[in-house]
């Protein structure tokens, strides 16, 4: 980790209170949106990656507006990839009064953090407010079937994976998804195919993809989350091929 450039924002960010304290209410804003892209620096952008410095600063950015554009909504994902599903939640609805549709975002991850916690149809509802904005999203696609897939909805999985397969085909997650849907339903030549068809699209996956598939995750575990996701497909298509 590059503890220079480390301290080096901490330094800007303790000048920016120290001004904020004698500079007062009008510099409050622009010290606030400061705090935050610092904080969304940390948080996989650019500088090393470090969840308690960019909650930190995220805090800070708060402090100072408590409005301020996204900073509940990055709190929320930090909140979320630590698993306090309690917290994310308060954080994620505390964005959505302030803000609403104005960053849509906040209803994928509040459906995420919905759906992790078992709570699917208020899940199911976030995501489908999402798609109405951004229907062709493949990740929004793909864990709206997720949540299908988890309440056993396994018609609805396929249809919701089909639908991002149109305009992502070859998109490893989605043919995955389909294929256990598939399975599940007893089509499972049609499985099979969609799972060979995902083996090999995730053996052309980059660890930038992996990365831009989970933005917000650690990209040190790239390695280890391509890994896991070529084994989660090839435990699958044995598990196809054992009752074929």
């Amino acid at each position: 980790m590059d503890f220079h450039r480390i301290r080096k924002a901490a330094f800007v960010t303790l000048v920016a209170v120290a001004l904020l304290l004698v500079g007062g209410y009008f510099f409050r804003l622009p010290l606030a949106r400061a705090a935050l892209h610092s904080g969304n620096a940390f948080f996989g952008g650019g500088m090393p990656y470090s969840l308690s410095i960019a909650d930190t600063l995220y805090r800070v950015a708060l402090r100072l507006d408590p409005r301020v554009e996204d900073a509940w909504h990055q709190r929320a994902r930090i909140a979320f990839l630590g698993g306090d599903f309690r917290s994310a939640k308060d954080m994620i609805n505390t964005q959505i009064a302030l803000h609403g549709d104005s960053f849509m975002a906040s209803y994928y991850i509040r459906g995420l953090i919905y759906g992790f916690n078992k709570e699917f149809a208020p899940a199911e509802k976030d995501f489908e407010h999402f798609l109405a904005w951004d229907p062709n999203n493949w990740a929004a696609n793909n864990d709206l079937a997720w949540l299908y897939f988890s309440q056993g909805k396994f018609n609805e999985t396929d249809i919701q994976a089909s639908r991002g397969l149109l305009q992502n085909p070859g998109n490893p997650w989605l043919l995955m998804m389909r294929g256990m849907a598939r399975f599940n339903l007893g089509r499972r030549e049609e499985a099979l195919t969609d799972l060979s068809e995902a083996r090999e699209a995730a053996r052309l996956l980059t660890e930038a993809d992996w990365s831009k598939a989970y933005p917000g995750n650690d990209p040190r575990a790239a390695t280890l989350g391509l890994s896991e996701l070529h084994a989660t497909i090839d435990k699958n298509i044995a598990l196809i091929q054992l009752w074929m």
